[in-house]
C-alpha cells in the first residue's frame, strides 16, 4: 500500500512540518527555520533533496522502518510547490507553516 493511499498531500505536508518543528524543538532552535534548514541541507547547495529528504524522514524516529521510493517521492512531491524535485526555502518555510 501507497502512503498516498493513507494520506492526502495535505496530511503529507501537515506530516513533514510537524516533523520539522519537532525537530527544531529537539535542536533547541524553534524559531530558527534558517539555520533548521541549513542543517537539512546536508550538501549545502540551497536545497533539501530527494536524498536528503529521505534521510531526515528516516532518521527523525528510531526504529522506523525504510521509506520506499515512491513515499520518499510523494513526500517530496508535497513540499515541493515549484515543481524543481527539490524544497528550497520558502517551500520549506511553508511546510512549516501548514
Amino acid at each position: 500500500m501507497a502512503m498516498t493511499d493513507l494520506l492526502s498531500v495535505d496530511d503529507m505536508r501537515k506530516e513533514m512540518g510537524a516533523a520539522i518543528k519537532k525537530f527544531s524543538e529537539m535542536m533547541g532552535l524553534t524559531g530558527q527555520l534558517r539555520k533548521v534548514f541549513n542543517i537539512l541541507d546536508i550538501d549545502k547547495n540551497g536545497y533539501i533533496g530527494k536524498n536528503e529528504l529521505k534521510q531526515f524522514l528516516q532518521n527523525f524516529k528510531p526504529g522506523s522502518r525504510d521509506l520506499t521510493e515512491k513515499e520518499v517521492n510523494d513526500f517530496l512531491k508535497a513540499g515541493d510547490t515549484d515543481g524543481d524535485g527539490k524544497i528550497g526555502f520558502e517551500e520549506f518555510i511553508s511546510l512549516v507553516q501548514s
